[in-house]
């Protein structure tokens, strides 16, 4: 049990050094309470202070300090200049079997860490868990401080934001921000873009009121999903604004790719026509109006991701101007450079 202060330790050593001076190097009184005091500054521990009861409080502290980090419920570390395991607590044989040594969490040169006294944080996946491991390096220590701890509500947490702040809040198809990702994930593919604009729908938004129009396009996202499982290309589906939804297709095959997308203009046509939604017990007629861009429409000035997009809202612009109910950009890229002056 440790009962004295680092400053009673130092005084300890201090007269234990003039007392032996002062003995002349012979065995007498000085030289005897000389290594008594010594004796006590090395084991940190004073018999006469734990007779009379001195320091108490002290000695407590020590001794839970000293238990502390073997009964923490997440795991610690120590590692040595050489990267193996000095000291490791109870917890961290149990809740992380697999860190065997320090290279198992980094690749830094243990000595480096403890030469320029480097902290690290390191993310570390143990089954379904994924634990924060902090590193520091000690000179004074000649060792690697490592404290463990759970993150992984943390890490769950922030996945189910960027969904969140990825899709729709009302249909959960993709948003915008998640179209854009997802176009610039797949650059390298052959990919065409449709949009669909739910024709007259501010009609039926005034008609019927904001709650029963957010059930119709409920229901209209729910028709777009049948269509797209029923395909044997499958689309990713988003919501971009109120009444406008869209299809990003990936095609294997170049040669064929204005062939699927005429064959996939077809199929939503005809999917949609003459299609109604039923609000309270009223079936409600509709008519969709069908733009498309493909990557190799792009110009490549720009992100593909921001020209795809453009380029399809575009044809949608132009659509609507001209009541068509499909417009491909390819038919009026053309007249891109006009648009660019007037928008």
């Amino acid at each position: 049990m440790k009962n004295l202060f680092r400053w009673d330790r130092y005084i300890r050593v201090v007269l234990s050094i003039l007392l032996f001076y002062f003995s002349g190097a012979q065995l007498n009184l000085y030289s005897i309470v000389a290594i008594i005091l010594l004796f006590t500054a090395v084991s940190d521990f004073c018999p006469l202070y734990f007779i009379l009861g001195l320091n108490k409080k002290h000695a407590k502290k020590m001794e839970f300090l000293s238990e502390l980090p073997n009964n923490n419920p997440e795991p610690i570390y120590i590692f040595d200049d050489n990267g193996k395991i000095f000291y490791r607590n109870k917890s961290s044989v149990t809740i992380l079997p697999n860190i065997k040594d320090l290279s198992s969490i980094t690749n830094k040169n243990p000595k480096s860490l403890i030469k320029d006294e480097l902290q690290d944080s390191i993310k570390f996946k143990q089954d379904k868990n994924i634990y924060m491991l902090k590193t520091k390096g000690s000179k004074e220590k000649n060792g690697i401080f490592t404290y463990g701890f759970n993150i992984t509500e943390l890490e769950n947490h922030a996945i189910k934001l960027k969904k969140l702040s990825l899709s729709d809040s009302l249909t959960n198809l993709g948003n915008r921000k998640k179209l854009l990702e997802d176009i610039d994930r797949k650059k390298d593919e052959d990919i065409a873009l449709f949009i669909l604009d739910i024709k007259r729908f501010k009609q039926i938004n005034n008609f019927f009121g904001h709650v029963k129009a957010d059930d119709f396009l409920i229901k209209f996202a729910d028709m777009l999903d049948k269509f797209n499982k029923q395909q044997e290309e499958k689309a990713l589906l988003y919501r971009l604004q109120a009444n406008s939804f869209a299809l990003l297709f990936s095609f294997k095959n170049k040669k064929i790719q204005n062939t699927k997308i005429a064959a996939i203009k077809n199929k939503l046509l005809e999917f949609f026509k003459n299609s109604n939604i039923a609000i309270e017990k009223i079936d409600v007629d509709f008519d969709i109006r069908l733009c498309v861009a493909a990557k190799c429409d792009c110009e490549g000035g720009k992100s593909i991701s921001t020209e795809l997009l453009n380029n399809t809202e575009i044809a949608l612009s132009v659509a609507k101007q001209q009541n068509l109910n499909f417009l491909s950009f390819g038919k009026i890229s053309y007249i891109l450079s006009e648009y660019k002056e007037n928008f």
